[in-house]
This record gives structure tokens, sequence and C-alpha cells, in this order.
């Protein structure tokens, strides 16, 4: 059932440009890893439950296929969700922005968009039949035409959490 060892895993993700590395680090750190931080907080139990299911389905599936673009795929299905849940729940005050776990709420965010951008492109690659082992070059060029994307993604993200607002402002008082 499972063609790759965690040793196979390990040399495949060494052989990665240092930047693609790092950048699954920093995700790893503020997605998976610091929603243990905010436990107290229901949103920071909902956010590390959804941590645990994204480690229940990525583990196994690396296991199966290799670093391969079909991981974009538990990406998709579990931080997008993810995103919309904290989005929803800083527009609506649920978590306040201004808190420390507001500051982690938005960054998990912003660091999960970025990621979905890229998402979208390699599980369309898998669609298209890109199954090989990812190798992207030692130094891979900035992908202008999704830069546009990030950031627009990032923008209407930012607007729907931090520019509307759900409840009622008190009046100004004069």
């Amino acid at each position: 059932m499972f063609e790759y060892s965690q040793e196979d895993i390990a040399a495949q993700v060494a052989n990665l440009p240092l930047a693609f590395r790092i950048w699954f680090q920093w995700m790893f750190a503020v997605i998976v890893l610091a929603p243990i931080l905010f436990v107290r907080h229901r949103q920071g139990r909902v956010a590390l439950l959804f941590s645990l299911v994204f480690f229940a389905l990525q583990i196994p599936l690396m296991r199966m296929v290799g670093l391969t673009n079909l991981l974009s795929l538990t990406h998709l299905v579990i931080w997008g969700p993810l995103v919309a849940y904290l989005g929803r729940e800083l527009r609506s005050g649920g978590i306040r922005r201004e808190s420390l776990f507001g500051i982690w709420a938005a960054l998990a965010s912003a660091t999960a968009i970025i990621s979905l951008v890229f998402d979208l492109r390699d599980f369309g690659r898998w669609i298209a039949g890109e199954r090989g082992i990812a190798s992207p070059p030692p130094e891979p060029a900035i992908p202008w035409m999704w830069v546009g994307l990030i950031v627009a993604s990032l923008a209407g993200a930012a607007w729907y959490a931090f520019g509307i607002r759900t409840k009622a402002e008190p009046p100004a008082l004069a």
C-alpha cells in the first residue's frame, strides 16, 4: 500500500530548493503547530482539528504517492475551509482582530491563501497528467502570473475578514 518510506519522503524534500523547504517549514509552523498555542479559544481548537485531519490525510497520501502534485488536494480540501472559517470568525468579531490570536488567524489565513493559489495550479497539473515526484528547478523563477492572483486573493480575503461589519457598530458620540 505504501510505496514510499519516511526516509524516501525526507530525501524527496531534501532535493527541493531551499526556498521551498523554508516555505514548507513556515506553513507547518503557522498553520499546523501554532493552533496549539490557542487551544483555550474555540476557534483555536477548531483550527487544531483542521490540522489533525490534514495530517491524517496528508501523511498516508504522501507515503502512497510520494512528493507529487496530488498532495495539493489535501490543502484544497482542508485549508480552503479553514481560511473560510477563520475569515468568518475575524469578520464577525468571534476572533478579536487586534489580539495575538487575531494576528495569528490573519497570518495563518494569508499563508494558507498563498499556498492555495499554488495548490490550485499543482492540482491542475496532476489532473493534466503530471504524476512524477516534484522536482522544481534549483532556483525557481518568480511566477509573475501567480503573484497577481495571490495579491488579489489576499486583498479579497482581507476585505472579507476586515472590511465588512456584521455586528452593528455603536453610534459615534458627538
